[in-house]
């Protein structure tokens, strides 16, 4: 519950990195107006812990993609719960598990200095080399 979360703004797109926060807080970011209502990248919570990412969070700030940041691990993250919610909401989720280095390009306007690269390698199974394209 002691995570940074950080709602942030380029231009026009918003990403939301989530820490390791449970529903309690998510509904307390709810509750003070502490959100944005669209979100570009949502860092999904404690990877994709059963006890985050609720259907009101989602509702709430309509997460276009969902990025699950997840190794093996004994505690059965991501949830199929949290999947399915993502899903649900009508986000594209991506794993780091399964999709390795997670890239996104956001481009506005027509030149370089207007380019913004977000760049998840996060946590990954095996081994996976970025391609910068």
């Amino acid at each position: 519950e002691d995570s940074i979360v950080m709602d942030v703004a380029f231009d026009t797109i918003r990403l939301l990195f989530t820490g390791d926060i449970s529903q309690t807080i998510e509904k307390l970011l709810i509750e003070q107006g502490a959100l944005s209502t669209t979100t570009d990248v949502l860092k999904v919570a404690h990877h994709g812990s059963a006890d985050s990412t609720s259907p009101e969070f989602l509702e709430s700030i309509n997460p276009l993609n969902a990025v699950i940041s997840v190794g093996t691990n004994a505690y059965g993250h991501p949830s199929e719960d949290v999947i399915n919610r993502l899903v649900d909401s009508g986000a594209n989720v991506f794993r780091t598990d399964l999709d390795g280095y997670v890239t996104f390009n956001f481009v506005e306007g027509t030149n370089d200095e207007d380019e913004c690269i977000l760049f998840l390698p996060l946590i990954m199974n095996g081994s996976s080399n970025p391609s910068f394209n």
